[in-house]
Order: structure tokens, then sequence, then C-alpha cells
């Protein structure tokens, strides 16, 4: 679990920070699949 606040000054900035954040966490966050398949739903790529 992770818990950003903003303690103090300006919030243009931290908006910025934030959504950068967020936006880099999205290969970590686990989220359950949608679909009712059976099939693993995570891909996994390798570089040459």
């Amino acid at each position: 679990m992770v818990d950003v606040q903003k303690a103090a000054g300006e919030n243009a900035e931290y908006l910025k920070f934030y959504k950068n954040f967020c936006s880099n966490l999205n290969d970590i966050i686990w989220k359950p699949p949608t679909s009712g398949s059976t099939k693993s739903w995570i891909t996994r790529t390798t570089k040459s």
C-alpha cells in the first residue's frame, strides 16, 4: 500500500507529480480479469 499526501507547496506541481506517479503504478497494480475466461491474463514480453 502506498499513501501519498500533499503536506505543503504548490498544488499544480503536486497534481503533476501525482498523475505521473499513478500512471507509472499501472504496471504493478493488480486488477482482476473482467472476462469469464480461465486463461491467464498476464502476458510477459522479453527483450532480445
